[in-house]
């Protein structure tokens, strides 16, 4: 007796997480640690038992297979892909020889959505799916289908090659069934199956791959939090709803959100993507992000509290703390903190600056007298292109622990980077002045 061709789909087992062992010793070179750990690493892997899977493989994971490998087709020929008419996903067979195989990146694409007219679909639960649907057999037409299955086989099996060529392998007949709905001549001329059975047992075939599900997808609004970055996971709060979503690319790789230039808490984002990845390593429910827009950020708050000319707002945001001077230059790039905060750069990225750098330290300040009438003239030097990012202003006191007065006269332009306050002669005998520097509308 005579075997009969059948096959089955077995999803790859994950492997295992293997922990390298591996000291640092001082002693050794850079070399001889790494040589060290790849030992250890091969060790450590060569020590984990391989994995055996052992399945009995029966009509109905033929059919499993085929019909998969139609819901494969069916979507690459949906993508443009005029190969996907003959494709196999059984490349190892004679028969299929010159059939079109797809390559394993063709594959994991159709895990990805193109539009809405192109969803993606998650290879492995589709093909649970349709095991699970043809077990049940609860929806219209999978009886039937089984039933032709099982039909298929038999009457190969009966005919154990007594005439061979006369009843084509099962497998290739049952595949022609699933993608056309019609059954080999030879096979119906013997087959104890109704026409409506055919029919039923096709339509079944079809709605059973037109009912797996594409991957879910949501548009969550979502708001950073203070811990949103420098942690593994990437986790921003619901909005309005309680809760949090943590943040993916494919294949869980933990979503870095403009890393950076990190968002300040509160910014309101909006997340398109797949919701069916489930809680993972982050402890929050995930979402792999097809897109991800800006909605707001908060505004910053026009306070300088440490009167250094950087917004406090700002300071938080880049250097977490206000225990800056505005002189430091965090990146390195010759450019003061200061200067890109006012030119509207990023203080934290070498790469990101104005084209020229400028000095905006404190200036000297020249005090001319006028001999004839006592008044004077306080000038001081600061570049023309800040101007009208600082606002000055004058200070006086009588005496150092009297009370200040603002003196209601601005600094004017006398000359290039030049500027200059005119003041009338003091009424007082002694009298001190303060030129101050601060952010308009702090």
């Amino acid at each position: 007796i005579l075997g009969r061709e059948m096959v089955r789909l077995i999803p790859v087992p994950r492997p295992p997480d293997v922990e390298v062992p591996s000291t640092y010793n001082v002693s050794l070179t850079p070399a001889q640690q790494a040589n060290n750990w790849v030992l250890g690493a091969k060790a450590a892997y060569l020590a984990q038992a391989r994995v055996r899977i052992t399945n009995d493989i029966s009509v109905m994971d033929t059919l499993a297979t085929l019909l998969f490998e139609r819901k494969i087709a069916d979507l690459l020929l949906d993508r443009g892909n005029t190969n996907a008419a003959s494709l196999s996903l059984l490349s190892y067979r004679a028969n299929d020889a010159g059939r079109y195989t797809p390559s394993s990146k063709e594959l994991l694409d159709l895990e990805k959505r193109i539009d809405n007219s192109h969803p993606g679909f998650l290879l492995q639960p589709s093909a649970a799916f349709i095991e699970n649907a043809l077990a049940a057999a609860a929806m219209p037409g999978l009886v039937d289908l089984k039933s032709v299955a099982w039909e298929i086989y038999r009457i190969s099996s009966a005919s154990n090659n007594a005439a061979p060529g006369k009843y084509p392998y099962p497998l290739d007949v049952l595949r022609t069934f699933i993608s056309d709905g019609f059954l080999h001549s030879n096979y119906l001329a013997v087959a104890a199956l109704s026409p409506s059975v055919l029919t039923q047992a096709h339509d079944g075939a079809s709605n059973l791959l037109q009912s797996i599900a594409p991957r879910p997808t949501a548009v969550i609004n979502l708001a950073v939090r203070s811990d949103t970055f420098g942690r593994p996971c990437t986790i921003l709060d619901l909005v309005p709803a309680s809760g949090q979503r943590a943040l993916f690319h494919p294949d869980n790789i933990s979503y870095r959100l403009l890393e950076s230039f990190n968002l300040p808490v509160g910014s309101a984002v909006q997340v398109f993507g797949y919701t069916d990845l489930g809680a993972g390593d982050c402890s929050v429910e995930g979402i792999e992000v097809i897109s991800l827009a800006l909605n707001s950020a908060p505004i910053p708050t026009l306070i300088d509290s440490d009167g250094d000319l950087m917004l406090d707002s700002l300071e938080l945001l880049y250097f977490g703390s206000l225990g800056g001077n505005g002189a430091g230059d965090s990146d390195g790039d010759g450019f003061s903190d200061l200067q890109e905060l006012l030119d509207g750069t990023n203080p934290m990225d070498g790469l990101n600056h104005g084209s020229l750098i400028v000095d905006l330290s404190p200036p000297a300040l020249v005090m001319l007298v006028n001999p004839i009438d006592g008044s004077f003239t306080i000038t001081f030097n600061w570049p023309s292109a800040y101007a009208s990012k600082i606002k000055f202003g004058i200070q006086s006191q009588t005496d150092l622990g009297g009370v200040i007065t603002t003196e209601l006269l601005p600094a004017v332009q006398l000359g290039p980077d030049l500027f200059g306050v005119n003041l009338p002669a003091p009424a007082t005998e002694t009298k001190f002045y303060l030129v101050t520097l601060s952010l308009p509308g702090s």
